[in-house]
């Protein structure tokens, strides 16, 4: 038997898959796609917190601090980014906490510990 025979699928009745599409089971929807109100729920929550970015935007705009209002922008892409696909799921659940832990830290601390080293000091 030579390769491009063994390599051919087809059958008697023509050319047909290494699986048969008759067994396979459609799903009556989407994969994925729950029902109406979850999705509403989703995309509500989505929109008070890109209202609420766009508040923190304004404020920012107000006091001119641009820098800020870059990484308000880009909080509000991502946001619109991991919640709004279906893809990136790992992405749902670490970014509330990068958005925690570097809105936590403190900017131009040169000390992060908190220990100068001057109570060390005899």
């Amino acid at each position: 038997m030579s390769l491009k025979q063994m390599q051919d699928t087809r059958g008697p009745e023509g050319r047909t898959s290494v699986l048969d599409n008759s067994k396979i089971r459609t799903a009556a929807r989407p994969c994925g796609a729950g029902p109406t109100w979850l999705l509403v729920t989703r995309w509500g929550l989505i929109g008070f917190t890109l209202v609420v970015l766009g508040i923190a935007a304004q404020k920012l705009i107000e006091q001119g601090a641009w820098i800020g209002v870059v990484i308000v922008a880009f909080l509000a892409m991502c946001v619109v980014l991991v919640y709004g696909t279906r893809r990136s799921v790992p992405m749902k659940y670490l970014l509330p906490g990068l958005v925690l832990l570097v809105g936590r830290r403190p900017l131009g601390r040169a000390d992060p510990g908190g220990l100068s080293g001057t109570h060390l000091s005899a």
